[in-house]
């Protein structure tokens, strides 16, 4: 079994016009760990920046202006997961797991079509695995005590040690995610 969690950071909330200038995962194969990535990039001249996403992201449009061209980036990432799959065997794929699974599948769909890759679905199984509603199952009876349900609150409830200089870095959240979903199965 090849699991790939993953998480994405990106220069607005809204999936369907923001640019993508982080992604980072961690490959398992067999529930053991064999590579992490994390692979920063530029964006496209036509994606959304969103003032507010870059304070988040503790990015200037200076700083992201220095990362490598979106398709030097994604030929990175492709290069990461052709170690790991054989995309022309359609039985050969990663289970993707992800907190708020949708939002990182819509961004990353949107980065293969903006890099004229039409095979994102050679790589991955439908669907992902949101770990954000596994966690709302796990915690339906203590939701009212928390204050919200965003990552860094569900791993504080479940007394995971963090880091919160690092939240909204796409390796450190993959991490944390990581470490909420072995928690809670």
């Amino acid at each position: 079994m090849k699991t790939l969690f993953i998480d994405t950071e990106t220069t607005s909330h809204h999936s369907s016009n923001c640019g993508l200038v982080q992604i980072a995962g961690i490959i398992e194969i067999d529930g053991k760990e064999k590579e992490r990535f994390n692979i920063n990039s530029n964006i496209f001249d036509d994606d959304w920046v969103s003032e507010e996403a870059l304070e988040i992201n503790n990015l200037t449009m200076e700083q992201i202006n220095k990362f490598p061209k979106p398709r030097i980036a994604f030929a990175k990432f492709i290069s990461v997961l052709k170690k790991h799959i054989d995309q022309y065997n359609k039985t050969d794929k990663f289970i993707v797991l992800a907190y708020k699974s949708e939002f990182d599948n819509n961004v990353l769909r949107k980065w293969f079509i903006k890099n004229n890759d039409n095979y994102f679905g050679s790589w991955f199984w439908n669907p992902w695995i949101d770990i954000m509603n596994l966690a709302m199952y796990v915690l339906q009876s203590e939701r009212h005590q928390l204050t919200n349900f965003k990552l860094i609150t569900v791993a504080e409830h479940l007394d995971i040690n963090l880091n919160d200089r690092n939240i909204h870095d796409a390796l450190y959240d993959v991490e944390l995610a990581r470490k909420v979903y072995k928690e809670i199965v």
